[in-house]
């Protein structure tokens, strides 16, 4: 299908997010009555950094937008990209990260993990603008797609049927984004750590994830 290396990328992340959470829950008790020891320590400080801001505009030529109520379908599907990130400079004092655009990106502490959000149905990125940029201060890169037919500008209003059609989306906009990273210039270039993939969603964008890690 297309977009499948994303979907293997994000299926591999969680499934060693499984692992680790696995490792984790193991009692360090022991048989006899015997009192385990441990250590422990403060916990480490979130750094929070300032917050970058650009929106692309991917268009994926193999698959096609179908028609919705009076608009014709087209052979591509256009997917406007809302990218969060981690830039230079000092984090909100206010601990309220506001986007800027085209900030450099951070120059230390990367490459940093990728989180591509769906938005909910008649939404659209910018609704949920404050959470991603709260994740990019604390080291994520976010990516979140405007869906062509559920959201909120989608012609002749949204149209929840697409929605079987958003996990290959979300998929295409991994593939573009990790294609940016790679790039030899750019504002996200050499940003993110490709072992590192999740998604995330709200309402149908939860259920656009679900579809996404579960192919």
């Amino acid at each position: 299908m297309p977009g499948s290396r994303g979907t293997a990328r994000i299926a591999t992340a969680f499934a060693a997010v499984a692992l680790i959470a696995a490792g984790c829950s193991s009692s360090s008790g022991s048989s006899g009555g015997a009192k385990a020891s441990s250590t422990t320590s403060a916990p480490a400080a979130p750094v929070v950094h300032a917050v970058g801001s650009i929106t692309v505009t991917f268009v994926d030529h193999t698959r096609p937008t179908r028609p919705s109520g009076d608009r014709p379908g087209t052979d591509s599907r256009t997917l406007p990209t809302l990218i969060l990130y981690p830039a230079t400079g000092v984090g909100a004092a206010d601990g309220t990260p506001r986007p800027i655009a085209n900030a450099r990106a951070a120059t230390t502490g990367g490459p940093y993990p990728l989180i591509v959000f769906g938005h909910g149905f008649a939404a659209n990125p910018q609704v949920y603008e404050r959470l991603l940029a709260h994740w990019a201060a604390a080291g994520f890169v976010v990516a979140a797609p405007t869906f062509p037919l559920t959201s909120s500008s989608a012609p002749g209003g949204p149209d929840a049927g697409d929605v079987d059609s958003q996990p290959g989306d979300m998929s295409f906009v991994l593939d573009q984004v990790l294609k940016l990273d790679k790039a030899h210039d750019g504002p996200i270039a050499g940003l993110v750590d490709p072992s590192k993939i999740g998604a995330a969603g709200h309402s149908y964008g939860a259920v656009t994830t679900v579809g996404l890690v579960g192919n």
